[in-house]
């Protein structure tokens, strides 16, 4: 079962980045989220998937340079992509 429209999963907008190298997916995210919340779904399935897209680009930064701050975050934000897409569907 999906969550229900206007939450979807994201960051708390008052967290700090935790690296600066997340800043692409937050600010991603937050616009899909915004989409979402307007019912733009569309705009926010292309905006999630480029969010997923920066997910696994750093996760895959985080297996390369073994980076401790990108390897506790990678696998994070990943998730919370892959929990927004589910709510589109």
């Amino acid at each position: 079962m999906g969550l229900p429209r206007g939450l979807p999963v994201s960051a708390s907008a008052s967290a700090p980045l935790i690296v600066p190298l997340d800043g692409a997916w937050k600010a991603l995210t937050r616009q899909g989220n915004e989409a979402f919340e307007r019912g733009d779904d569309v705009l926010a399935r292309s905006l999630y998937e480029r969010a997923l897209h920066e997910a696994e680009r750093l996760l895959e930064l985080a297996c390369l340079e073994s980076v401790p701050e990108v390897v506790a975050l990678a696998p994070m934000l990943l998730t919370i992509s892959c929990h927004n897409l589910a709510a589109l569907t």
